[in-house]
């Protein structure tokens, strides 16, 4: 019978990606600001795509050929040891997107609890059965070990976003959801680059292609309600207005997209 090397190669994959974390100057300036008191949901943000960074470089260099049976990633090798990683840094995303979250909202006097995100289970699920897929060469397993492990990891994020802004309207918040463009953005991101009031908010704003580094952020606002009604005290014309002004889908150009974004950060002081 063969050895079984996963005990040891998720020791090795472990330490590798704690050192790496460590060493990573990116996250330990995120780290040093959360210390600090002076990180917002942007650098959260940053914090799990730096993580996933991390843990992709980690796995293609810790699991290799030539350590593997037969040359080849089994499905249950890929179980044992990319499921956890996950695991691990979807823990680590929300404990400090979570702390990021809370002193902020301490310093507006909210005490509501983070929330962490859903697990995507069926997304993580799907990756498994495609790295450990029967057939496939090397050189496409490692591949998928690469950009859709960054891709979820980033989601992690998102999925924290997504929980939290429902669950604070619904305890009496007023939440905007913001994306924004990050590098060479495509028309997709483009398109969806903006600002939305909750829950005015369409589902592709939270999903993200390989290779796409846009962020998803969230900020709150106390907003007045009837005691009786739960509804915020506006009228119905203003409401619409906020509604339609998040639900801009309009195609824009690159430079278009990046003034747009300009516009919003600069209103927003930041």
């Amino acid at each position: 019978m063969a050895d079984d090397i996963v005990p040891e190669l998720m020791a090795r994959i472990r330490r590798d990606f704690s050192e790496a974390a460590l060493a990573n100057e990116r996250i330990q300036k995120f780290m040093k600001r959360i210390r600090d008191g002076t990180a917002g949901m942007d650098d959260a943000s940053l914090f799990a795509r730096d993580l996933g960074d991390v843990l992709a470089e980690v796995l293609k260099r810790d699991i290799t050929r030539d350590i593997l049976p037969g040359g080849r990633m089994y499905y249950n090798i890929a179980d044992r040891t990319i499921r956890p990683m996950l695991m691990e840094t979807f823990r680590l995303t929300n404990e400090a997107a979570g702390t990021v979250m809370e002193f902020l909202d301490g310093k507006d006097g909210i005490r509501l609890k983070a929330l962490e995100g859903e697990w995507p289970e069926e997304r993580v699920d799907t990756l498994i059965g495609a790295i450990g897929e029967d057939g496939i060469e090397w050189e496409e397993a490692e591949r998928r070990m690469d950009e859709p492990v960054r891709n979820i990891a980033q989601g992690f994020f998102d999925e924290f976003v997504k929980a939290n802004a429902e669950f604070r309207y619904r305890s009496g918040m007023r939440e905007k959801i913001i994306r924004k463009l990050k590098g060479d953005a495509c028309e997709w991101c483009r398109s969806l680059a903006g600002c939305y009031e909750y829950p005015d908010v369409p589902k592709d704003v939270y999903r993200r292609h390989d290779n796409c580094r846009c962020t998803v952020t969230f900020v709150s606002e106390k907003k007045r309600q009837d005691v009786w009604t739960k509804k915020s005290w506006t009228t119905p014309e203003q409401r619409e207005r906020r509604r339609t002004a998040g639900l801009d889908l309009t195609r824009r150009t690159k430079d278009e997209a990046r003034r747009w974004q300009e516009e919003l950060e600069k209103g927003r002081g930041t």
